[in-house]
């Protein structure tokens, strides 16, 4: 649900002036906003199946994004190989990823919800995580894809401004 106060995180998402780090840390933090049951957020950008950068709103979460890439399984990367969203109702249900059900089960994780998008032509995702079973309707995928959308928008242009900027320091242009 767009409250108020999630519209406007979604509109300094996209302002001008962002690092890449930020986007992606402002993207998860407006999930936490969006979903009233969610619990935590991670937006991550993806390289050969690596996180290569990864926002958190808890410690726990950004580890279970880097247990992705250590063992190669998970929701995540479901996600990202097959180009769809992934969700998990239930994650005691099941026997797919079971090393990261296990590490996702003992850190308080029941369900999940991930969403891939594109930015700078690597895979951009963004993961709800609930502490209950079913914690997410289906309308949240419509909602996540919205933040996606502009976090993958946000992201693109924080990267370019980042570019930007590096090369008026490399020219000596950039002025102090």
């Amino acid at each position: 649900m767009f409250t108020p106060r999630a519209a406007a995180e979604l509109v300094e998402l996209v302002r001008l002036g962002s690092r890449p780090a930020e986007c992606l840390h402002r993207l998860a933090e407006t999930a936490l906003l969006v979903f009233p049951d969610c619990r935590g957020a991670t937006a991550t950008l993806w390289l050969r199946r690596q996180p290569e950068l990864t926002a958190a709103t808890h410690p726990d979460l950004g580890w279970l994004i880097e247990h992705h890439g250590w063992y190669g399984e998970g929701p995540v990367l479901t996600a990202i190989d097959e180009a769809r969203p992934t969700v998990v109702g239930d994650l005691l249900v099941g026997d797919g990823w079971p090393r990261y059900r296990a590490a996702a089960i003992r850190r308080g994780i029941r369900s999940q919800l991930t969403l891939v998008g594109g930015a700078a032509g690597q895979p951009l995702t963004l993961t709800a995580y609930g502490l209950r079973a079913q914690t997410f309707s289906p309308a949240a995928l419509g909602t996540l894809a919205v933040l996606v959308s502009h976090g993958a928008a946000a992201f693109e242009n924080a990267a370019r401004f980042d570019a930007l900027l590096g090369q008026l320091a490399d020219s000596g242009t950039a002025g102090g």
